[in-house]
């Protein structure tokens, strides 16, 4: 019953130590057919921590973490934006984050 529960084993860092403390969501809308191409160059990019295949305004939202503003800009207009097949990249910026955790939920 308890194999394969662990899927990958994490440790959390202090980011800020590390000066990569800008952290930020990206919505990504993506032309249709080709989501899975996206995905799989987008899973490749050591600073997307996440990403979500989506129903609603986007059609993908990531996850992000940068050094600063101008390091995630660089990563949107040199790795991200560049990828063929992306129509529309939206970030939204954190400001803060209160809860930041992953769970066992028992059911």
């Amino acid at each position: 019953m308890t194999e394969k529960i662990i899927k990958k084993f994490t440790l959390s860092v202090n980011n800020d130590l590390l000066r990569y403390s800008y952290l930020a969501f990206l919505g990504i809308n993506v032309k249709s057919g080709f989501t899975d191409q996206v995905i799989e160059a987008l899973s490749s990019l050591d600073e997307v921590l996440e990403l979500h295949e989506m129903f609603g305004r986007f059609g993908l939202f990531l996850k992000v973490r940068a050094k600063d503003l101008i390091h995630m800009g660089g990563i949107i207009e040199n790795k991200i934006g560049v990828l063929p097949h992306i129509l529309k990249l939206k970030l939204m910026s954190i400001l803060k984050t209160k809860k930041e955790e992953q769970k066992f939920v028992e059911v």
